[in-house]
């Protein structure tokens, strides 16, 4: 290390900015570094630095080591860097992964004498984030319902790709940054809804706002005019923001429709209906069959097998059959509904 008083100040100050920093002279000689440098140097290249060390021949060195890392086209990279900074005069700087999965940053300035200082910063851990970020992003984008992130202040943070594009051909813009508020005047403004006609939206956005204030988590069926139903589901998160995810349940909504047409339309029916899967159970029935049962005194419930409801109708004579042959009658139905 150098004995210069600034010079050690300078590199102890690089040490607390948790950076490496190397001086090397116009020969690529070490010439000074400090604690941070000597550790990153000393990890990658399996040698300790020391003062007079030649740039290149360090990684000669360094190469001949089986535990080597390094690739080679990193190591031509780093020397181009250095070469066309002495060349520009001008700053370089290049970010780099390792064998090891360590991520540096690499800042090389040349002075105009042909001295050069390296500046190396760990970035590992915030290339990771990132990296984990974009991950993150990536399986929000994938996922098949309207997601979206607002900030404590109501301002948009993140909205998956589903939700940007669905809401851009309803006319609506979802940008990062907007307003909730915002976002909501222009679903209005679109016609997305239908609403009453003395419909004051500026008291409606001030409402919902107040709503999601003070909201812990809350799901509410919301209805279009084109007719589609989803279910919104908002969540307050811990730093005061909301994520809030649509689920389009229109297909449901029909289904459950046709369903409940179907239940009316039997139960209008004068006889008795009764639906069994193919394990025999009860899986659907209308009114008419269970206003005779239960005047039998016989229960109707989904699930019961039909070998029970069979065996109880005959016991409790709702069909017409001699005592000595009811036996024998329920097991040739049992036998027969089976096949």
């Amino acid at each position: 290390m150098t004995d210069s008083k600034s010079m050690m100040a300078m590199f102890d100050a690089f040490d607390n900015a948790n950076q490496g920093l190397a001086v090397w002279d116009e020969g690529d000689n070490l010439i000074g570094f400090n604690t941070i440098y000597r550790d990153i140097f000393k990890s990658n290249m399996l040698i300790a630095p020391q003062i007079g060390i030649n740039f290149g021949h360090a990684y000669e060195e360094a190469s001949k080591k089986s535990e080597f890392q390094i690739s080679s086209e990193n190591i031509k990279q780093r020397f181009a860097i250095r070469n066309q900074a002495r060349k520009d005069k001008k700053p370089i700087e290049n970010e780099s992964k390792l064998e090891n999965g360590v991520w540096l940053n690499v800042r090389e300035t040349a002075s105009n004498d042909g001295h050069m200082i390296t500046v190396i910063t760990d970035v590992t851990e915030s290339k990771n984030s990132a990296e984990m970020q974009t991950r993150l992003s990536s399986a929000i984008d994938s996922i098949p319902s309207h997601v979206m992130f607002w900030d404590k202040d109501e301002r948009l943070i993140k909205a998956n790709k589903l939700a940007v594009d669905e809401n851009k051909k309803d006319g609506v813009k979802l940008e990062e940054g907007m307003l909730y508020s915002d976002f909501l005047k222009n679903q209005f403004k679109v016609d997305l809804y239908n609403v009453p006609e003395n419909f004051d939206l500026k008291k409606f956005v001030s409402k919902r706002l107040d709503e999601r204030a003070k909201l812990e988590n809350k799901s509410t069926k919301v209805k279009y005019k084109n007719g589609k139903t989803v279910i919104r589901t908002e969540n307050k998160l811990d730093d005061g923001g909301i994520l809030t995810i649509l689920n389009d349940i229109s297909e449901l909504e029909e289904k459950e429709s046709q369903e409940k047409i179907l239940t009316k339309s039997l139960d209008n029916m004068s006889y008795g209906f009764a639906l069994w899967n193919k394990n025999q159970k009860l899986v659907k029935y209308n009114n008419a069959l269970k206003l005779k049962n239960d005047s039998f005194g016989l229960k109707t419930e989904i699930g019961m097998s039909f070998a029970d409801a069979l065996k109880e109708q005959v016991k409790n004579d709702f069909y017409d059959i001699p005592q000595s042959k009811k036996k024998n009658w329920v097991e040739k139905g049992i036998s027969y509904f089976s096949n």
